[in-house]
C-alpha cells in the first residue's frame, strides 16, 4: 500500500541583508532599456525588477528584520576598510539568459508549466572582470577574519538579475553594458515588499576617517573647546521617565546635545535615575563628546522639589541611597495625604492630578543632609523650595528656605568648591 502524501511546510522567508554593487544613474537607464528589449524579445512578463533594485550581489550578512548591533558594527568597519583600499574599477556584462545551476528535471519542467517555479533572468559578467573577482574575494576574507559574516561565498558567478519568469532562456550575447563601480553598499531586502533599503554606502578608494579613541570612563577634566562648541550646558534636563515633565527619551537627549555641540548635559529625572544608563550609553558611543552628568529631582517632605547633581562616585552612591530611603520608608499619613495630590497643593483641590502616585515618596530634610556628601544642589524652578516659598509666603520665607539649603550644602563662593547654585 503506497504511503500517503505528506505536506512539507516551505521554509519561511525572511528579510535579507547583503553587500552589493549598484549601477550608477547612467548605467541604470541603459539597463532599463535593456529590460524593455529583452522582455519584448522573450516574452518576459512575470516579474520585472525595479530600476532601484538592480544590483550585483557579493556576500550575505544575515537574515531577519534586524541584525545584532555588534554584527552591523563589525560589518561596517570591515566594509569601510576594504572599500578604502580598493580603487574604482569597471565591470562589463555581455550575455543574457536564465540562471540555472543544472538542467531542469522532468518534475521541475512540469512545475514550471503549472506556474510554480520561476527562474531568474540575468545579465552575466564578461570573463575578464578580474578586478570584480578580486574585490569579492578581499571583502569575503575580511568579513570572515573579523567574524562579521556567516554566509561568505567562495564561489562567485557575477550577474545582475533583470526578471523572474517561468521561461527558461538559453544564454546569448547582448551588446556589452559597462559601468565603473565607485561604491559598495549594504542592502536590507524587505521580504514580500519588493523593496531594497540601502543601509550604508562606502566610496571606493577614499580613505576611511578613523574614529577617535573612546576612553574607558567619562573624563572628569574639561576638554579643549572647539570653535563651534557652545558655552551653554543644560544641567536640568528631564526625560520621558519624568511623567508629564519630560517628553524625550534619554538617547534622544544625548544625541540632541551632541548635535548642538553642548559640552555637557545633566539628566535629572523626578525621584529616580531611571534613564541614567541609557543616557550614559549614548554619550559613550559618541566618545563622550558630550559629558554626561547624572542626578535627580528629589521631592521633599514639604512638597517642594530639590534638584541634585552627582559630583562624584560617592555622590552618585549617596543619591541612590537617598532615593531608596524615600521609596522604602513608611511616612505619616497626614503627609502622604497632602503629597498624594502631586506634592505642592493644586489650585483646585477637587481636581484630579494625573501625576498622583500610588504611594508618594519624599525625603526629609534630615535625610537630605545625611546623604548630601558628593552632591550639588540647585534652588530649582517654581517647585523649588526658595521660589515656592517666595511665591506663596513672601521674601522672609524664601530667605528661610535658602538658609536651610545653605546649612546642608554650604555657602562657598568659589565655583570650584560651591555645592549650592541658584
Amino acid at each position: 500500500m503506497p504511503a500517503p502524501d505528506t505536506f512539507i511546510s516551505p521554509r519561511p522567508r525572511k528579510d535579507r541583508w547583503f553587500f552589493a554593487l549598484q549601477p550608477d544613474a547612467a548605467a541604470r537607464e541603459v539597463l532599463v532599456c535593456c529590460q524593455d528589449e529583452l522582455a519584448t524579445r522573450h516574452g518576459l512578463h512575470s516579474y520585472r525588477l525595479k530600476p532601484q533594485n538592480l544590483h550585483v550581489s557579493l556576500h550575505a550578512l544575515g537574515e531577519g528584520s534586524t541584525l545584532p548591533e555588534s554584527t552591523l558594527a563589525l560589518a561596517r568597519a570591515t566594509a569601510a576598510s576594504v572599500a578604502a583600499a580598493t580603487a574604482p574599477f569597471e565591470i562589463v556584462f555581455d550575455q543574457a539568459g536564465s540562471f540555472t545551476k543544472s538542467a531542469p528535471s522532468q518534475s521541475q519542467i512540469q512545475s514550471r508549466s503549472q506556474g510554480q517555479t520561476k527562474n531568474p533572468f540575468i545579465l552575466r559578467a564578461a570573463p575578464n572582470v578580474a578586478a570584480l573577482h578580486a574585490f569579492h574575494r578581499a571583502l569575503g576574507l575580511a568579513l570572515r577574519d573579523n567574524n562579521a559574516g556567516h554566509h561568505i561565498r567562495s564561489r562567485f558567478s557575477p550577474h545582475l538579475t533583470l526578471f523572474w519568469d517561468l521561461a527558461s532562456i538559453e544564454a546569448h550575447p547582448v551588446p556589452p553594458l559597462r559601468w565603473t563601480v565607485a561604491e559598495l553598499v549594504l542592502i536590507h531586502s524587505l521580504v514580500g515588499q519588493a523593496e531594497h533599503v540601502v543601509v550604508a554606502r562606502w566610496p571606493l578608494g577614499v580613505p576611511a576617517v578613523p574614529e577617535p579613541p573612546k576612553p574607558l570612563t567619562c573624563p572628569s577634566r574639561p576638554r579643549p573647546k572647539s570653535k563651534a562648541e557652545s558655552n551653554y550646558a543644560e544641567l536640568h534636563a528631564r526625560s520621558a521617565f519624568s511623567f508629564l515633565r519630560g517628553g524625550s527619551i534619554p538617547e534622544d537627549l544625548a544625541r540632541c546635545a551632541y548635535e548642538l555641540n553642548l559640552p555637557a548635559m545633566a539628566l535629572l529625572d523626578r525621584d529616580g535615575v531611571y534613564g541614567a544608563p541609557r543616557f550614559y550609553s549614548v554619550a559613550h558611543e559618541n566618545a563622550f563628546a558630550v559629558r554626561p552628568r547624572v542626578g535627580a529631582e528629589i521631592t521633599m517632605e514639604d512638597g517642594t522639589v530639590v534638584p541634585l547633581l552627582a559630583a562624584s562616585r560617592l555622590g552618585y552612591q549617596n543619591l541612590c541611597q537617598l532615593i531608596t530611603e524615600t521609596k522604602l520608608t513608611e511616612r505619616p499619613h497626614h503627609v502622604i495625604d497632602r503629597l498624594g495630590r502631586g506634592g505642592i497643593d493644586q489650585p483646585d483641590e477637587h481636581a484630579p492630578d494625573p501625576r498622583a502616585r500610588k504611594r508618594p515618596c519624599f525625603a526629609t530634610w534630615s535625610e537630605l543632609a545625611r546623604y548630601s556628601e558628593g552632591l550639588i544642589a540647585f534652588t530649582g524652578d517654581e517647585e523649588g523650595p526658595v521660589r515656592h516659598a517666595w511665591s506663596t509666603q513672601g521674601r522672609d520665607a524664601a530667605a528661610t528656605a535658602l538658609a536651610r539649603l545653605t546649612a546642608i550644602f554650604g555657602s562657598a563662593s568659589d565655583p570650584a568648591q560651591a555645592r549650592l547654585f541658584v
